[in-house]
C-alpha cells in the first residue's frame, strides 16, 4: 500500500481553515475521507491565530509510485512538453502542448510540465479588458472540461518531479514587451514547483473576474527571477480584489533590481486584502518586497490575513501595507531591506493600516504612517507591537499629533522611537506613551555578524532579547521557521 507523509500542513475543506503542526501519513485510497475526518476534529481543539505554518491544498503526491497510484488509476494526470504537437495524447510518452493539455483539464486532475522552457505566447482576450500576451491562462473565455474544479478537486499545474520547468516571458525592460506568463481568474487552482523567468507578470490571480471570487488559489515553491512589470502596479505576483484565500507561500521571488519600477511594483503586489497568506518567501531584488496597495475591503471585514515567516532583502522598501486586521509574524526584514511600513502615504481617507498585529519581527527599519501631509490620510490606529526587535528610529506617526492607539511592549529598541517630530529614548517615551513598561533597550548580539541568512539572525545567550519576550522565548523571530523551507 501506498502512503504519502505530509508536514506542517493545513487541510482546507470549503471556508474551513484548520492547523495541523504535527506530520501526519495519509494513504492512498482513504485520503479524501481521512482529511474531512481529520478536519472536523482538530477545528475543535486549534486556534486560527497559529496559522503561520504551509497551507496545503493539494494532495503533493510524491514522485514514488505516483504515476500508479494516482494517474493511471485515476486517469487524472496529463503531461506537457516545450514545442510539443496539439496533436498529441498528452500522456508521459506522449507528452502535448502547454495550450492543449490545459484544455483537457477538469476537477481533480493534475498537468505536469516536463523539462525545457515554454516560451510560446498567445493572445489572451478578456473582453472590454483587452488583449494580453499570455503562456497560458485560465479566464473567463476559458472553459474546463466536466467536472469543474472545487474545493475537494482541484486542479494543479506543477513541474514534474526531478524537472526544471521554465516558464520564459521574454519580458525586456528596454521596451516594457512581454508575456505576462500565466494568469487565472478561476478558483481551486495550484501553481507549483515552476521557474518563472523574465515575465512582465509571473503570475496574476484575480483580475477582471465577473460576478464571482476567485477562491482559495495556491502558488508554491516557484522561482521567479529576472525582468517584471516595473512600471506601475504590478509585481512578479500580482493579487487583485477578486482573489479571496489566495496563498503565496514558499516562493523565492527576485526581481530586476532595487532601483528598478516605481514603487508600485513588487515581489508580490496585491489590492483589496481579502484573507491572503503570505508564508516562507524570500524576496530580493525589487523596489519593494510586499506591497498591499490602496483601500481594504470593508465589506468582508479584512479578518484572518497573515504575512509570516518571509525573508525580505536587497529591496528599495521591505514592505508598503495599508492592510487591516493582519497578522504580521516572525519576518525579516534586514538593513538592505529599506523601511517596512504601514499606511505609506496612499493618499486617501481612512484606507487602513489599522487593527494589525506585529509580533516577533526583525525589522531594521520600521514605520507606522509615512506621510508629511495628514490632510488626506489619517494614518495607521490601534496596531499591536510587541516581541519585535526594531534596529533604526521607529517612525510612529511621526509628523502627527493624532491618537494612534497603539499597544506596544516587550520589545527591544535598538535606537529612539519618533512621533510628531519628537525623538523619545526608551525611558522618555514610557513616560510619554504609558506603555513599553517590559521592553528594553540594546544591542542584540546575533549568531553570525554577517546577517546574510535567517540562521545569522539567532540571538545568543546573554543578548538583549535573549528569552525577554511575553512568552518567555527571545524577542524577534524564530529564525528556523524563517525564509524557504523544504528547497522551496
Amino acid at each position: 500500500m501506498t502512503h504519502f507523509t505530509f508536514e506542517r500542513t493545513v487541510v482546507i475543506c470549503s471556508s474551513l481553515h484548520v492547523i495541523m503542526n504535527d506530520p501526519f501519513t495519509y494513504t492512498s485510497h482513504a485520503m479524501s475521507v481521512t482529511k474531512s475526518i481529520i478536519s472536523l476534529t482538530i477545528s475543535l481543539h486549534l486556534s486560527v491565530a497559529a496559522a503561520y505554518d504551509l497551507v496545503s491544498y493539494d494532495d503533493m503526491v510524491q514522485k514514488n509510485g505516483f504515476e500508479s497510484v494516482i494517474c493511471e488509476a485515476k486517469g487524472d494526470c496529463f503531461y506537457a512538453e516545450p514545442n510539443a504537437s496539439n496533436l498529441s495524447s498528452c500522456t508521459f510518452e506522449d507528452p502535448c502542448d502547454l495550450l492543449t493539455a490545459r484544455d483537457r483539464l477538469s476537477g481533480g486532475d493534475h498537468l505536469y510540465l516536463l523539462a525545457g522552457t515554454y516560451n510560446e505566447s498567445y493572445v489572451f482576450t478578456e473582453g472590454a479588458y483587452g488583449d494580453y500576451d499570455m503562456i497560458m491562462a485560465f479566464g473567463r473565455t476559458h472553459g474546463f472540461q466536466s467536472p469543474a474544479p472545487d474545493a475537494l478537486n482541484r486542479i494543479t499545474i506543477k513541474a514534474y518531479p526531478g524537472h526544471v520547468s521554465v516558464i520564459d516571458g521574454q519580458y525586456n525592460t528596454g521596451n516594457d514587451i512581454g508575456a505576462d506568463c500565466f494568469y487565472t481568474d478561476q478558483s481551486f487552482i495550484t501553481i507549483s514547483d515552476l521557474t518563472f523567468r523574465d515575465c512582465k507578470i509571473g503570475i496574476t490571480v484575480g483580475q477582471n473576474a465577473i460576478n464571482y471570487d476567485v477562491t482559495a488559489v495556491l502558488l508554491q515553491r516557484n522561482q521567479f527571477t529576472g525582468s517584471h512589470f516595473i512600471n506601475d502596479n504590478g509585481g512578479n505576483i500580482a493579487v487583485f480584489s477578486d482573489a479571496i484565500d489566495t496563498v503565496v507561500q514558499n516562493n523565492l521571488i527576485e526581481g530586476p533590481g532595487s532601483a528598478a519600477g516605481s514603487m508600485n511594483s513588487a515581489g508580490i503586489y496585491y489590492t483589496h486584502d481579502r484573507h491572503i497568506r503570505i508564508l516562507n518567501n524570500e524576496i530580493a531584488h525589487h523596489r519593494t518586497g510586499i506591497h498591499y496597495k490602496h483601500d481594504h475591503s470593508p465589506s468582508i471585514g479584512d479578518t484572518g490575513s497573515v504575512i509570516a515567516n518571509n525573508f525580505i532583502r536587497d529591496v528599495s522598501i521591505a514592505a508598503r501595507l495599508n492592510t487591516r486586521y493582519t497578522h504580521i509574524h516572525n519576518n525579516i526584514s534586514t538593513a538592505t531591506a529599506g523601511s517596512f511600513s504601514l499606511n505609506h502615504c496612499s493618499g486617501a481617507t481612512g484606507e487602513g493600516g489599522d487593527y494589525n498585529t506585529l509580533t516577533n519581527n526583525y525589522f531594521f527599519d520600521l514605520g507606522f504612517n509615512g506621510c508629511s501631509d495628514a490632510a488626506m490620510d489619517q494614518g495607521a490606529f490601534q496596531n499591536t507591537l510587541k516581541n519585535n526587535i526594531i534596529v533604526s528610529r521607529f517612525f510612529l506617526h511621526p509628523w502627527q499629533a493624532t491618537p494612534h492607539e497603539t499597544t506596544m511592549d516587550h520589545n527591544l529598541y535598538v535606537s529612539d522611537v519618533f512621533e510628531n517630530n519628537v525623538a523619545y529614548n526608551l525611558s522618555q517615551w514610557q513616560t510619554h506613551h504609558g506603555q513599553d513598561a517590559n521592553s528594553i533597550h540594546g544591542t542584540p548580539h546575533h549568531n553570525n555578524p554577517a546577517l546574510t541568512t535567517p540562521s545569522d539572525y539567532q540571538l545568543l545567550p546573554g543578548s538583549p532579547g535573549y528569552q525577554s519576550g511575553d512568552d518567555g522565548l527571545d524577542m524577534g523571530p524564530d529564525v528556523e521557521n524563517v525564509g524557504l523551507i523544504d528547497g522551496g
